[in-house]
């Protein structure tokens, strides 16, 4: 009867406009792993753990062995045959335990024993699912190396956050402890009318007015294998200026002090491929921020074993245009959601 009464409401409603309701993408509730430790193509020791950070709380029952796993002497295929040949069994991991974090954003898997010497894959699949059964996005496959000559009695993240893997205890944040500001990428010139190496490119950042951006980094990636191919550090004392906007400008050609952008607060010299490609920002921990891909990247997952894209890509744009959020708009956590096409770039506006 209730449906019934919804639908009469529907048909019958007046000529006036409707107020729509607004409904979250679904990528957006999908969890995504945000971060890996080890990172890929590092080397570590026999003794090591392997954790991966999620976007959103994941559902214990769906951490499984089958689902998060460390496979010994991984051969690269296609993702969609790696998840066939783990359900039929052929592919097995790596005997140990599975933990998840107090905060359920974490899954770390201790070995049963030292891991022989060797390359590493730590898998997951679309198995796992968010505590509102929302599946992952897409199977990620991290690879690392493991040497009996790296001495490390447990791998620890080198981020300084207060989780480790080897103790515990949580020293409390100190009560005059200034929070971190939140900050996003806001929009972003990467192919120019003309030149791209003469002072017309710009990345802009939006958050809190006069937060800390000091060790903050940008990295341009490439969208064809995940390699950064070009960073962007904020020297101590960086900050988010007054009006909220933080414009980081390409200089001139021979010129350490000057632009062709306007509103600048920050000059470097940096050109970002014209895409498929993305950027990712990191804080002074080396935590992913925030990501913006454009275009069909043929990967999701840089080189430094982060997040490169956030939910869907945002488009390819062409020359002369940027790729902006538009005034006002909350971040979903979906670059096709979150970001349009700017026919007239906007640089610290």
């Amino acid at each position: 009867m209730k449906t019934y009464i919804i639908l009469m409401m529907v048909l019958f409603a007046g000529c006036g406009s409707t107020d729509l309701i607004t409904l979250p993408s679904l990528s957006s509730l999908q969890p995504q792993v945000i971060s890996v430790a080890p990172k890929a193509n590092s080397t570590v020791g026999v003794k090591t753990t392997v954790t991966a950070k999620f976007s959103r709380q994941v559902d214990k029952e769906t951490v499984r062995p089958e689902t998060v796993l460390l496979i010994a002497g991984y051969e690269e295929k296609p993702a969609v045959i790696l998840e066939k040949e783990i359900k039929d069994g052929k592919v097995k991991g790596v005997e140990g335990e599975r933990v998840i974090s107090e905060d359920e954003l974490s899954v770390t898997i201790r070995p049963e024993s030292d891991l022989s010497s060797g390359e590493y894959a730590f898998v997951i699949t679309r198995g796992v699912s968010s505590k509102d059964l929302y599946p992952i996005k897409e199977t990620s496959v991290f690879c690392f190396n493991v040497s009996d000559n790296v001495q490390d009695l447990e791998y620890v993240s080198d981020d300084t956050s207060s989780e480790t893997l080897i103790s515990d205890d949580v020293e409390e944040p100190s009560v005059n402890a200034v929070p971190p500001p939140a900050v996003v990428i806001n929009e972003l010139l990467y192919d120019a009318e003309g030149s791209d190496t003469d002072g017309n490119l710009f990345i802009e950042l939006k958050g809190t007015p006069e937060g800390n951006l000091s060790g903050y980094k940008i990295n341009f990636i490439n969208g064809d294998d995940g390699k950064i191919t070009g960073s962007i550090s904020i020297q101590n004392g960086g900050k988010i200026p007054t009006d909220g906007i933080l414009v980081i400008a390409d200089t001139k050609t021979n010129s350490t002090t000057s632009s062709n952008v306007v509103n600048v607060d920050i000059l470097a010299n940096f050109d970002p491929q014209n895409g498929p490609d993305a950027a990712q920002l990191l804080n002074a921990k080396g935590e992913l921020i925030d990501a913006l891909c454009y275009g069909e990247t043929a990967v999701k997952t840089a080189e430094n074993g982060l997040a490169m894209c956030e939910g869907y890509p945002a488009p390819d744009v062409s020359s002369g245009e940027s790729l902006g959020r538009p005034m006002d708009k909350e971040d979903s956590g979906d670059n096709l959601s979150d970001f349009v096409v700017m026919a007239t770039p906007t640089p610290g506006i």
